[in-house]
């Protein structure tokens, strides 16, 4: 009996000991799991209510109402890009030329830009494209039947099918420096008539009705 007792306190002291130890461990223990629990209520999915289907509902409505965005169109580029291509040589034809606008003729097999001389003149050059290149064939203006060389006017005048021309285009080509003189006789409503009635061919001097 007198070996119990202290048998017993040094017993309860070694387990009171354990206990103090243990005690972190456990709290830590605790404080996981319930950080967990409330972590995993606050994340999960709850079903949805009749009231989020019917704003779901409503929204797939809206959409499907709501009118479709206006289509963009792309602007026309083709004639601006053609022109900016051709300028270059248009200008080297006629240097003092100051270019206003091309298009293609009605054929659509010559591109016809547009320019104004220094003089107030206004001048087409004719171009064409071959393999992706422009070259410059023709340049044309309008010009009074009095301002053409005299010889022109000569040689027009002993043709068979004599006429006073209403309109004159002198058209340079480009390729010799020679200079067709197209003639237009007056309709009958006193306008130049659609295509010349006589060309007359002016170079180096010579002049020539073209044959027709």
């Amino acid at each position: 009996v007198c070996g119990y007792e202290p048998q017993g306190r040094e017993f309860e002291s070694l387990r009171a000991r354990q206990l103090k130890q243990d005690v972190p461990d456990i709290l830590l223990f605790d404080a996981l799991r319930i950080s967990y629990l409330d972590a995993d209520m606050r994340h999960r999915r709850l079903p949805m209510t009749k009231v989020q289907y019917a704003f779901i509902a409503l929204a797939l409505a809206a959409a499907a109402c709501s009118p479709p965005a206006p289509e963009t169109t792309q602007p026309e580029t083709a004639a601006s890009s053609v022109l900016e291509d051709a300028s270059a040589v248009a200008s080297a034809a006629a240097p003092s030329v100051t270019i206003t606008s091309g298009e293609f003729n009605t054929r659509g097999d010559q591109y016809e830009v547009t320019g104004t001389l220094p003089n107030g003149d206004e001048i087409e050059i004719d171009m064409v494209q071959s393999n992706g290149a422009w070259t410059a064939i023709e340049i044309q203006r309008d010009v009074a039947w009095s301002s053409v060389p005299e010889l022109v006017r000569a040689t027009a005048a002993a043709a068979p099918d004599l006429f006073e021309p209403v309109r004159v285009i002198e058209s340079t080509q480009v390729a010799d420096g020679s200079i067709v003189y197209e003639l237009f006789r007056a309709a009958e409503d006193g306008i130049p008539s659609r295509g010349p009635d006589m060309e007359v061919r002016w170079h180096e001097g010579s002049a020539e009705v073209v044959p027709r």
